[in-house]
């Protein structure tokens, strides 16, 4: 690392590089999330940690300039990438009737109009309006703790992996709410 990230340097909780390549954000257990230039090491942004919470997941829009980061008590903030100003801030128990999520981790879906998150109070994988925050879509048939979520590059099919080792792909244009499919890395 530049030397200049040597005060900087924290048990990161998540990173995220902006699809432009220009911003490298990270954030820690604190709630502090920094922006930072990847090619000079200079310090960009960084954010008041009480603003969202311990820093599970930072993901960036496509087109870079917005940066979604969520906390384990389900709070997801949006925020100006280059201004680094706060956009939106869903509390849990806005988006989920008062059950926190436990949030590990986000995803934009396509044209960063929907966030996915899994709700694993609930084993169930939420997809949420960017704007509102509301929950347009119910996801289930996942029994474990989801550790990671992503779209396919189209957005028609959404991948979960829990922490007992399975894949569990959803068919977005289907009617059904379970996955078409569920792989398990135990057995091939």
């Amino acid at each position: 690392l530049p030397d200049i990230w040597q005060p900087l340097q924290r048990t990161a909780t998540a990173v995220a590089l902006s699809p432009d390549r220009a911003m490298l954000a990270f954030g820690d257990r604190d709630g502090t999330i920094r922006v930072l230039n990847p090619k000079s090491g200079q310090l960009r942004h960084t954010n008041i940690p009480a603003w969202c919470g311990p820093v599970h997941s930072v993901r960036f829009s496509s087109d870079s300039k917005v940066l979604a980061t969520s906390a384990g008590s389900g709070t997801i903030c949006l925020w100006d990438a280059h201004r680094w100003q706060p956009l939106r801030k869903f509390e849990a128990d806005s988006i989920t009737g008062g059950f926190p999520p436990s949030v590990s981790t986000i995803s934009w879906g396509p044209g960063d109009t929907v966030i996915a998150r899994p709700n694993n109070h609930q084993d169930a994988l939420e997809i949420l309006d960017s704007q509102s925050g509301q929950v347009l879509r119910v996801l289930y048939g996942n029994s474990q703790k989801i550790a990671s979520v992503a779209w396919s590059p189209d957005g028609t099919l959404l991948a979960a992996g829990t922490i007992d080792g399975k894949a569990h792909l959803w068919d977005i244009k289907s009617d059904s709410n379970e996955p078409f499919v569920t792989l398990d890395a135990r057995t091939g």
